[in-house]
């Protein structure tokens, strides 16, 4: 985990996020390893907070070791376009009531007001 990442999926993640519908600001969080977003919602919709995986087999190992950052109704973005991620972390994750997903299941996410609720149509 932490901050390899391409330049370009930084800056598409990004754009996803300021031009969705539901969002009125993102913003980084100051940190040293990892890449962290804040987004604020539109319609009393709560603030999400984004960690920004660079792992390409998102496992438990990575999810016990996620930025104390993430809380309750927090998403775990798997960002590389070809990473994947353990099944079993989907079901830790929601008892802890985190989401887990590529880009387009947090931009649906980003509709309800408990991101880690969501599944993909």
């Amino acid at each position: 985990m932490g901050k390899d990442l391409s330049y370009s999926v930084k800056k598409f993640v990004t754009n996803a996020l300021t031009s969705h519908k539901k969002v009125t600001r993102v913003y980084q969080f100051p940190h040293e390893e990892e890449i962290i977003i804040g987004v604020d919602r539109t319609e009393g919709l709560s603030s999400v907070i984004i960690h920004m995986s660079d792992a390409y087999r998102y496992s438990l190992h990575n999810y016990d070791m996620r930025p104390e950052e993430l809380k309750e109704n927090s998403f775990i973005l798997i960002a590389r376009p070809e990473a994947g991620f353990d099944d079993e972390v989907i079901s830790v994750a929601r008892e802890d009531s985190i989401g887990v997903g590529q880009i387009g299941k947090l931009l649906g996410a980003l509709n309800r007001e408990y991101v880690w609720t969501y599944e993909l149509p």
